[in-house]
């Protein structure tokens, strides 16, 4: 694997750590020996592909999370409403 800057990797490596990052580069590796990087490999890419695997969980963390509250709201509504009071869910307790 080609390094561009071996000092920023070093710096990369000790914010993301190897055993994160190691799972970007499996398409990288020579299939016959699993030791060796194919021709072109960069740790940029590594980086780069690290980074908008980032940008994407965050994007869909929040759509989950906007999803969670509109649901968790409906199903209160719901019961709120069969049970005829809002706090349905202490009956359990009575």
């Amino acid at each position: 694997m080609a390094f561009g800057n071996e000092e920023a990797a070093k710096q990369c490596l000790t914010h993301i750590s190897y055993f994160r990052l190691k799972y970007y580069w499996t398409d990288m590796r020579d299939g016959v020996t699993e030791h060796a990087f194919k021709e072109g490999a960069s740790f940029e890419d590594v980086i780069a592909r690290y980074n908008f695997d980032r940008s994407l969980r965050l994007i869909l963390f929040d759509a989950i999370e906007i999803i969670e509250v509109a649901l968790r709201a409906k199903i209160i509504n719901h019961l709120s409403q069969a049970k005829g009071s809002g706090l349905w869910y202490l009956d359990a307790f009575r």
